[in-house]
């Protein structure tokens, strides 16, 4: 038994990696990462020396290797962290995005579809696909807005939104056509432990970081020319994919700060 996460040497999926292997009963993780920008196997330090943690070099948009990897290791979950992200990134260079996170969540849809199709009994009914997206799905907030929930309509306006969207509908279609078992979580952005402060640094100080707030939220025009945003706890957001509970205001505590 284990589990198949993909962007697990990320920022987000590596907090994950850590918190899941520090349970000692732990089923072993096979980590599927492309190494890109936004990946440091340095965050996994920890479990180098691990033999439940089995690193992976290879992207999801590789059907066959994706494929390979369900055959020999049957996971009972393939937990999705993989994407391009920042949208300012996606502004410069918008393919990237449509190729990782549309195509490449595409192919490793079919990879999962046909894995998971040729088990049997409770290895195909406990089985789960677990997709972690974002909350830019849902656009804009104005300052004063709550916080949006899962019943907000999609208005990507960005193509790192965009294709973010595009790769939620793929995981429901596939739901809903296939039958195949999944869950979508749509947190804010994240902070904690191993970040990537490669784009524009939320700059997180004593000031700034007071409040713990609803989770889900977006980037808002600030008065002074920045611009706000709440963030949630990475460690919160991994706890709550790794217990399977929705991300909500109710379980993940998040703060906000001004981005300059």
């Amino acid at each position: 038994m284990s589990l198949l996460v993909t962007g697990g040497a990320g920022f987000i999926g590596g907090n994950f990696v850590l918190d899941w292997l520090a349970q000692p009963l732990a089923p072993a993780v096979v980590n599927l990462d492309k190494l890109t920008y936004a990946g440091n196997l340095e965050t996994l330090s920890a479990v180098q020396d691990d033999t439940r943690h089995l690193f992976v070099h290879g992207d999801i948009g590789d059907q066959a290797l994706v494929s390979r990897l369900l055959v020999e290791h049957r996971p009972r979950a393939v937990v999705n962290f993989a994407a391009e992200s920042h949208v300012d990134r996606s502004i410069l260079g918008p393919q990237a995005f449509i190729e990782t996170n549309v195509m490449g969540t595409f192919r490793l849809l079919e990879a999962v579809r046909h894995y998971w199709s040729a088990l049997q009994g409770h290895e195909r009914q406990d089985f789960r696909f677990l997709h972690v997206s974002t909350d830019e799905v849902y656009g804009s907030l104005a300052v004063d807005e709550p916080a949006f929930t899962e019943q907000h309509r999609y208005e990507p306006n960005s193509p790192y939104s965009a294709s973010k969207a595009a790769s939620d509908h793929l995981v429901r279609a596939y739901h809903h056509t296939y039958g195949l078992p999944v869950l979508t979580t749509n947190c804010s952005n994240n902070y904690g432990p191993y970040p990537l402060w490669r784009a524009k640094p939320c700059r997180f100080t004593a000031t700034v970081c007071k409040s713990a707030i609803g989770c889900t939220s977006r980037t808002t025009a600030a008065p002074s020319g920045g611009c706000l945003r709440r963030a949630a706890l990475a460690r919160s957001t991994t706890w709550a994919v790794g217990t399977k509970r929705p991300i909500s205001r109710s379980c993940t505590p998040s703060v906000t700060c001004s981005m300059r």
